[in-house]
């Protein structure tokens, strides 16, 4: 749980402190007897509920900014506490008014005074949360959407505290991807409508651009656009827009395309043949835009990425490794630990390669290789115990894994729809986590920015 600033929490004990002190004199010296006596009542329970509230507060929240979102959202206890602190603060106002002669200077002065302690909270915050939390110099969007409801929502945080919801009037939306070329918009991805979605950031307005048939994946680069169509469960066609040498093509294929990558002289088609059991990347040259070879791979596989001069597959029992230099030539690499369901996620950095896969025991391995394959280390992290894992991704030397809730969650939970957490890649350490709103339909997935 996050914790309130020092500099809050002593303020906030410095008036209590004072609170007490002023009401005893108030109360040796008979001065306002019922009113004090309230104010006592209050200074004792206020702070008892403020702390009842507090210990149920959820991960990206601290004491204060909880006792504020549980006030506003109904909650009893947390209603009667904020009320309390807001008898003391009436009743140090009746005291003062009583003790001090108040001149029209004074009053403006006291009134300065309170506008600049007003204004200055915001500024002490945001640079209290700049230097201590290591979220706020990121974007984090997720998308809710459902098959059978007609609006989404894409909905962007910095710090895990406040979000910014953008409603959308489209429904099926199952990924969200950065737009490579211009910063600041997304791409919506629906595999089931005749059309992909382009939304600009701070934007309500969706540009629509139809698809002969529904997409498998896009891929975008400079000058260079790469779309897989899925015109059956047997046949996709890839669509190549490539401006640098002046090409616009397609490209039929039996079975299903999961994904591609380019260099500048190829292409590299992840093209799965469930039925077969086994996968094929075809490689195609940019410049005449013809299949020149395809790789069997003995197992079906989700992505790729390329590694130095390899192309990385994960393959469902084995990474399997096809050399660029060395006429395509497949090698398969052992998992450390005997996987139940395949890596989705592959990284590089530094020179290394990172992936994830989750074992038999339902346990989320980050397995990092060298250059030569070599283990280096492999670290786990348990799977959440509540709700399901969403979505696993790599970026900013980060593990990302999104969490969406089922709807039937207890407590505090219930009040959210999911959760978002970050690891660093090699310590696993957890960087930080907090829990993103709840909507009528459910997160699907996220980027980051």
């Amino acid at each position: 749980m996050e914790n309130s600033p020092i500099w809050l929490d002593v303020i906030f004990c410095s008036f209590l402190l004072a609170t007490l002190l002023g009401l005893l004199f108030c109360l040796f010296r008979r001065r306002r007897i019922i009113f004090s006596l309230f104010a006592l009542f209050a200074l004792i329970t206020a702070p008892l509920t403020f702390m009842l509230v507090a210990l149920g507060r959820a991960e990206n929240f601290n004491e204060f900014e909880w006792l504020i979102h549980e006030a506003v959202h109904g909650s009893p206890i947390a209603i009667y506490s904020v009320a309390g602190f807001l008898y003391l603060f009436l009743w140090w106002g009746l005291i003062l008014k009583n003790t001090i002669k108040w001149t029209r200077t004074r009053i403006i002065i006291l009134c300065i005074a309170a506008a600049l302690l007003i204004s200055a909270y915001p500024v002490i915050h945001w640079i209290d949360e700049l230097t201590r939390s290591p979220i706020s110099i990121q974007n984090y969007s997720f998308i809710y959407s459902h098959p059978f409801d007609g609006t989404s929502y894409f909905i962007t945080t910095q710090s895990g505290k406040h979000f910014v919801t953008n409603p959308l009037d489209v429904g099926d939306i199952e990924s969200i991807q950065s737009n490579r070329i211009k910063s600041g918009s997304y791409y919506l991805i629906s595999t089931h409508a005749k059309a992909y979605y382009l939304l600009e950031q701070h934007s309500t307005k969706l540009i629509e651009e139809k698809t002969p048939q529904p997409l498998t994946f896009l891929v975008n680069g400079p000058k260079l656009t790469i779309m897989s169509y899925n015109e059956s469960v047997n046949h996709n066609v890839l669509h190549v827009d490539d401006g640098r040498y002046q090409k616009k093509y397609n490209l039929p294929f039996t079975g299903y395309l999961e994904t591609a990558l380019y260099t500048d002289q190829s292409i590299y088609v992840l093209n799965d043949s469930i039925d077969k059991d086994q996968s094929v990347v075809a490689v195609i040259n940019r410049e005449n835009g013809k299949v020149i070879k395809q790789i069997k791979l003995n197992e079906n596989a989700m992505s790729l990425i390329r590694f130095n001069d390899k192309l990385v597959i994960d393959t469902r029992h084995q990474l399997s490794t096809i050399d660029l230099k060395d006429n395509y030539h497949v090698k398969r690499v052992n998992y450390p630990t005997e996987p139940d369901a395949p890596s989705n996620s592959l990284y590089v950095f530094n020179n290394n390669l990172y992936a994830t896969f989750v074992d038999q025991n339902e346990r989320v391995h980050v397995w990092k290789v060298n250059e030569n394959f070599k283990t280096l280390s492999d670290k786990k992290i348990d799977l959440p115990s509540i709700g399901l894992l969403s979505s696993i991704k790599f970026s900013n030397r980060k593990l990302y894994l999104l969490t969406q809730y089922n709807g039937d969650e207890k407590g505090t939970e219930a009040q959210f729809g999911g959760k978002f957490t970050a690891y660093n890649i090699d310590t696993l350490k957890q960087e930080f986590s907090f829990r993103i709103p709840k909507r009528k339909v459910k997160v699907q997935d996220f980027v980051v920015r």
